[in-house]
């Protein structure tokens, strides 16, 4: 499988094991704060220099949410112009596991026969404070995902 790159990390001897953004002393959770300040993305980065878009423009709050698994994102791996089609294509042979919040995907999309699961993420939004209640339900769900299938996780 390719190396992925990690986006956050934490490690004991930077800020005593905080969740930091790889390559600064840059806490995750300072991100959270500014976006539930009402700041924006933009505004964030002009504060913290050294973070840059690639690891903050994405749903960096449920990578952290997931230790002890290596999580990628469309934008982090500059697939947003994609189709939902090719995007898949792509994640074969790459990743165990999809996960999405487009409920359509199993009417529009083949996915028996992929190489990865599919966890179908179910929140009232995509906003961290939504989807961090559905996160010990999406680990359990990873943690058992067999390729080609659906797994709808949430209300």
């Amino acid at each position: 499988m390719p190396s992925r790159t990690l986006v956050v990390h934490s490690d004991p001897d930077i800020l005593g094991g905080t969740p930091v953004f790889v390559g600064t002393r840059v806490p995750v959770q300072s991100l959270f704060d500014y976006l539930e300040g009402g700041e924006t993305l933009d505004e964030f980065l002009r504060q913290f220099p050294s973070v840059k878009r690639e690891q903050a423009d994405i749903p960096v709050g449920v990578a952290t949410l997931l230790a002890g698994h290596d999580v990628q994102t469309v934008s982090g791996l500059r697939w947003q112009g994609l189709k939902n089609g090719e995007l898949l294509e792509r994640a074969g042979g790459r990743f165990d596991a999809f996960i999405t919040m487009d409920r359509n995907i199993k009417q529009q999309q083949a996915l028996a026969d992929r190489s990865f699961g599919v966890v179908l993420l179910r929140a009232p939004s995509n906003r961290i404070e939504d989807l961090r209640a559905v996160v010990p339900a999406l680990i359990q769900a990873l943690d058992s995902l067999r390729a080609g299938e659906i797994v709808r996780v949430g209300a």
